[in-house]
């Protein structure tokens, strides 16, 4: 069983998730299907398919959400109200022991007249509410191995506030520092700054 929860966009710095909905069908693939390989995130890398980027003890990172540190259970959350919709921040899905995590943009967000099939018949919708769901979800968490999983940053950093520090400029003292290395030789007055 999946089920599927909402984080909201709250003022502040309140947190208020909900449940969305459970369902028998596969929402996101397990990561071992997803996963090919995986790497240590090096800022500027390319992966190809298969390839995600991993960062390892993700429950004791200092950008850990309490959704990775914590166990918690589908009574743990109150039902979403549809009046809570145009607030929703990201999905995660929980399969099992893992936690599959899509940002949801305004674009994604959509509410806009639709002509849609029910069944075998169709009918018109003056302001449907829906959620594009990605086939590859932007970050999955395993508990299991404590690891988080992902492709690219930038749809993660409203997620986990905080993971930008993973890509960075060097200070100029780190800088300084690695300038200092044998293997390299400064000229023509280059330096740190």
């Amino acid at each position: 069983m999946n089920t599927v929860y909402v984080k909201l966009r709250m003022k502040g710095n309140e947190v208020k998730y909900r449940k969305m909905l459970s369902t028998d069908e596969m929402v996101y693939a397990d990561s071992s299907v997803l996963v090919e390989s995986s790497y240590d995130y090096t800022a500027g890398a390319t992966l190809e398919n298969g390839e995600w980027f991993k960062v390892e003890n993700a429950s004791q990172q200092p950008y850990a959400i309490d959704l990775i540190q914590q166990n918690y259970e589908t009574i743990d959350f109150d039902s979403l109200l549809r009046s809570d919709f145009n607030q929703i921040d990201y999905i995660f899905v929980k399969n099992g022991k893992e936690i599959h995590f899509q940002n949801v943009s305004k674009a994604k967000l959509a509410s806009k007249k639709r002509l849609g099939s029910l069944g075998e018949s169709f009918r018109y919708e003056s302001d449907s509410k829906e959620i594009v769901i990605n086939d590859i979800p932007d970050a999955i968490y395993c508990s299991e191995t404590d690891v988080l999983y992902f492709r690219k940053l930038e749809p993660i950093v409203g997620i986990f506030k905080g993971i930008a520090d993973l890509y960075r400029e060097a200070t100029e003292v780190e800088t300084e520092q690695f300038l200092q290395n044998d293997f390299i030789a400064l000229k023509n007055d280059y330096g740190a700054s």
